[in-house]
């Protein structure tokens, strides 16, 4: 047996050499010596240093005091390695030298040469650490490896894990990101072998560094997260503001700005706590840069100058030159970015040039990239490509080298615009294109809609410069080619994160989740729920309101993220969604088909751009930049929806809208159409086409009265949703929820009450006590459900219309879902909108079906109806569109969502819906159904559009279900209608 082993039996099994207790004084010593001892081994075995090394310390005092040599030199070692165990090296090596000179005094050598080689594997620890942060980075290497070396040696993982850690932080500053991975997955194995969790929480939160470095998203979310948690249950301080740092900047990357100021935030309360000055100048340089970001897009003067701020604080924080390194490239570089905002590139470029000497050396290739990048951009603000040109060039270079994705994007696009300002449209095409494919390349690898939605804003600059220039080659010489590809980019830049997640649902994963994933949504709803609870305290501070509603949206996010991770994980042998993106040939066979026609518009700060595609082939059309439209739909949206004014008056801007977004002959090009099928862009999602005025059969008319319309995301969206597999015979036709009761009589919601309703005021602000009765709700559900044989259909009113029922039954089962129902729109914070059901004491859940629980349903309904206020709505992103309740249960599964563009009419929901119902079970597609069921109130004194036009077809319109019983005549005529 070698010394290790023999120590470690000591040190572990010190009943086994103890003498059966006599009941002496002495022997009472023992006794509690023994107690403690093992107490402190119990507590070390699971992962408990902190409680170990308290009990160490009493059983020193105990053995010191008693005389009890033997074992105190034990517990001397003991505490060594505990105190190196916790980080404490300095104490550490004070207790192998104390143990080591007690071990020589009693004779035993070979216990004395272990404590030596303890304290030389420490001196070259220290070394290593020193050596590191002087930049004398292969010394620093030398020095972990040989104690590394001992560590094997002496056979101690306590030693290897720690390390290979510090190993793995020098390749990280040497630029070596995958040697940095490989130690920290090392180091991993062993810190879980040893269960030592403070290790293990440093480890994963390196991981999820690396992978945030490597450009893979999923993954670096994930580990920092499982970080987190490990790291607050271990109550290790400092690597925990570490953490959210790390987890501040992923999703500052990721363009969620809330959720990185949140993350930022936390972790400068926590290093402001601790008293680690670097650390908090950091943190300050971190917040720094989000605000500038942040204000540089959304032009707020507060941001930049509290990102100044910061900056400003975390400079004066550090007081070496070696410490400033950093911070300074990071500072100057922001400071270029904002001179650069205030019109001045020749002082950007200062700034640029600045921080780019100081990350000349070794291993700083992506900020050499980045700073480069910039400096070339700067001389394109001043039209000086041959400046530019070898700048982006330069940075292209080192990006292919190091394989830095990003730096790869933003220099090709450079290069490209160099060479499209210098008259090569052709080079700079391929320029475009190459920052598309490694932009999709990042992209492609984000697992979930919570992480890619967001991570295109502002990355669409090559998407529309390489549209442009293909457009003017088509315009001068049309080619079906050329028009194919244009189609193309505009499909690969739209709805990416929507065509990935339809694509997901309908596949099982092929392995089951992780267990740690499952185990973290457990206790993520735990604490949702809790959270919940205490906002509903009406003594609460408005400090700790805030602290809250921040804590809670946090775990709402993760929440999300986890129920998409495990709801639709990537298949083993997932294939990149490039290879779905459907080409303008099969779109063109589509439209052959069934006699429809897709309109998909992409617009543009320039310019705007309309592929319209028939079954006679496809056309190319140029329309106004993205102000131009904006102006010119945002206020008919505004007045159509409002219905304040006779509709007449909208007449007139309704036919200039049309020539505008449909600059074309109509009955030339769509006469034969039957179908219509747009596909908007931006504010586009907004508005009803069918109140678009067009020229079908001489006088103007409303679209809807010439064809169905009905919406999507992309086109390859829409043949991803076709392509699901319908399900033949289901056990249930239809799901009918109506008039969900509120657990008040009030037509408001009073702040007082202290039931799950109370918490809407606090979380939804002025829209929570807004929800009054809707009568005509309940009967909506009743009659439909009155079309369906009894033992088809199930419905839910009133009290029995709870959250608790919905997520309790097997929505798989029925074929369409109806909800009618208030609904909750949430812009600034999309996962928490929601359908209101019904509360009352005794529920498990609040009544709110949000966004991020729908996510996690499971449903195979071919149509989904959500007539409630604004359920086609939420917070807007390019490229992707709206972020609300309608796209959710698509991600659950529905084929097709009718939803809702702006409040609906209570009464008027319920005659447009029942015409829908009775013309969709006699046979009609649902876009079909739903152009009759508008004809209808047209044609009544419900003609405004205010009545008809909110309610929009969302997906695959498709065929219909089997025929109903008797459907009966119209059921429009027995109901009432205002006068105007």
């Amino acid at each position: 047996m070698n010394v290790t082993a023999i120590l470690l039996a000591g040190i572990f099994s010190i009943r086994s050499v103890l003498p059966a207790p006599t009941g002496s004084s002495e022997e009472e010593q023992r006794r509690r010596f023994l107690r403690v001892s093992v107490k402190a081994s119990a507590h070390r075995s699971q992962g408990e240093y902190e409680p170990a090394a308290a009990a160490l310390e009493q059983a020193y005092v105990l053995s010191m005091n008693a005389g009890l040599n033997h074992y105190h030199r034990q517990v001397m070692l003991r505490m060594a390695l505990l105190k190196w165990c916790l980080g404490s090296v300095s104490e550490s090596r004070v207790f192998f030298v104390k143990a080591g000179a007690a071990y020589d005094r009693a004779g035993d050598k070979r216990s004395a040469e272990f404590c030596g080689k303890c304290v030389e594997l420490i001196r070259l620890y220290e070394e290593g650490k020193q050596a590191r942060d002087s930049s004398l980075y292969y010394i620093s290497l030398e020095r972990f490896e040989q104690a590394n070396s001992i560590g094997q040696d002496i056979g101690l993982l306590d030693f290897q894990v720690k390390c290979l850690r510090q190993e793995s932080l020098v390749h990280w500053d040497m630029g070596r990101a995958a040697m940095f991975l490989e130690s920290n997955r090392q180091a991993l194995g062993i810190a879980e072998r040893m269960n030592h969790r403070i290790e293990r929480g440093r480890c994963l939160n390196n991981i999820g560094l690396s992978y945030h470095r490597l450009n893979e998203y999923s993954l670096a979310a994930d580990y920092l997260e499982n970080a987190l948690e490990v790291i607050r249950a271990a109550g290790d301080h400092a690597t925990e503001a570490e953490c959210l740092g790390n987890l501040g900047i992923l999703f500052r990357d990721l363009g969620n700005h809330s959720l990185s100021h949140f993350y930022l935030s936390a972790a400068l309360a926590v290093d402001r706590q601790v008293g680690d000055r670097r650390a908090v100048a950091a943190d300050l340089a971190n917040l720094g840069s989000l605000l500038l970001g942040r204000g540089i897009e959304t032009r707020s003067e507060a941001d930049l100058a509290e990102g100044q701020k910061a900056f400003q604080e975390s400079f004066s924080l550090l007081e070496t030159e070696s410490a400033r390194d950093r911070l300074v490239f990071t500072t100057l570089n922001n400071i270029g970015i904002i001179r650069g905002e205030q019109g001045d590139p020749a002082e950007a470029r200062r700034s640029f040039e600045e921080a780019l000497k100081i990350v000349q050396g070794e291993g700083r290739a992506l900020e050499r990239g980045c700073a480069l990048n910039n400096i070339a951009a700067s001389y394109l603000e001043e039209n000086n490509v041959s400046e530019a040109l070898p700048c982006f060039r330069a940075s292209y270079e080192l990006g292919l080298e190091f394989s830095l994705e990003n730096v790869v994007i933003e220099s090709s696009f450079g290069l490209g615009r160099c060479f499209e300002l210098a008259g090569d449209r052709e080079r700079a095409l391929d320029y475009y294109e190459k920052s598309v494919s490694a932009l999709e390349g990042v992209r492609g690898r984000l697992s979930s809609e919570a992480l890619t939605v967001g991570f295109l804003r502002g990355r669409l600059g090559a998407y529309h410069r390489a549209v442009g220039i293909l457009a003017e080659q088509h315009l001068d010489r049309p080619s079906p080619e050329t028009l194919g590809r244009i189609f193309d980019l505009m499909e690969r830049a739209k709805a990416r994160a929507f065509l990935e997640n339809v694509w997901k649902a309908g596949v099982e994963r092929a392995t089951s989740p992780a267990v740690h994933k499952t185990e973290r949504q457990i206790r993520l709803t735990a604490n949702i729920g809790r959270l919940s609870k205490r906002l509903r305290d009406p003594d609460l501070t408005e400090e700790d309101r805030a602290a809250l509603g921040h804590e809670l949206e946090r775990e709402e996010d993760e929440h999300f993220r986890l129920v998409a991770d495990l709801r639709n994980a990537r298949p083993e042998d997932g294939a990149g969604f490039v290879e779905e993106i459907v080409s303008l040939a099969e779109v063109r066979r589509r439209a052959s088909d069934d006699w429809t026609a897709f309109l998909e518009y992409f617009l543009g700060d320039e310019r705007s751009y309309l592929v319209l595609v028939t079954p006679d082939g496809a056309d190319l059309f140029t329309l106004p930049g993205r102000a131009g439209i904006e102006g010119s739909t945002r206020g008919f949206i505004k007045l159509i929806s409002e219905g304040s004014i006779d509709a007449r008056q909208s007449l007139g801007t309704a036919e200039r809208i049309g020539r505008e977004l449909m600059p074309f002959d109509w009955q030339a090009k769509l006469g034969d159409v039957r179908k219509l099928v747009i596909l908007p862009d931006g504010i586009l999602h907004y508005l009803p086409f069918e109140t678009v005025r067009v020229r079908a059969e001489g006088d103007p008319t409303y679209l809807v009265e010439a064809c169905a319309v009905s919406y999507g995301p992309s086109a390859s969206s829409l043949v991803a949703l076709a392509r699901r597999e319908r399900v033949g015979s289901r056990s249930k036709e239809l799901l009918a929820l109506g008039g969900p009761a509120r657990g008040t009589t009030a037509s408001r919601i009073e702040v007082s009450d202290s039931s799950a309703a109370s918490i809407l005021r606090r979380l939804f602000g002025d829209h929570g006590d807004k929800f009054a009765p809707l009568p005509y709700s309940q009967r909506e559900a009743t009659d439909i459900a009155k079309l369906i044989p009894g033992d088809k259909v199930d419905l839910l009113i009133g009290n029995a219309a709870s959250e608790d029922a919905v997520k309790s039954m097997s929505l798989e089962d029925y074929r369409i879902l109806h909800f009618a129902c208030h609904g909750l729109l949430d812009e600034r914070r999309p996962l928490r909108s929601a359908l209101v059901l019904a509360v009352g004491e005794g529920r498990e859940n609040d009544g709110l079906l949000q966004m991020r629980e729908i996510y996690g349903l499971r449903i195979r309904a071919d149509l989904v109806v959500l007539s409630a206020c604004q359920t086609a709505r939420g917070s807007l992103e390019y490229a992707e569109g709206p972020m609300g309740l309608a796209r959710s249960f698509f991600f659950s599964g529905a084929r097709a969502v009718l939803a809702t563009l702006w409040p609906v009419a209570d009464k008027a929901g319920l005659i447009l819906t029942r015409e829908f119902y009775r013309q969709y079970f006699s046979g009609q597609s649902a876009g079909e159904a739903l152009r009759l069921a508008k004809m209808k109130m047209i044609g009544s004194s419900w003609s405004h559009p205010y009545y008809w036009a909110g309610y929009a077809l969302n997906g695959d319109p498709g065929g219909p279900p089997p025929r109903a019983k008797g459907a009966g005549p119209s059921l429009l005529a027995n109901d009432e209608a205002p006068q105007f």
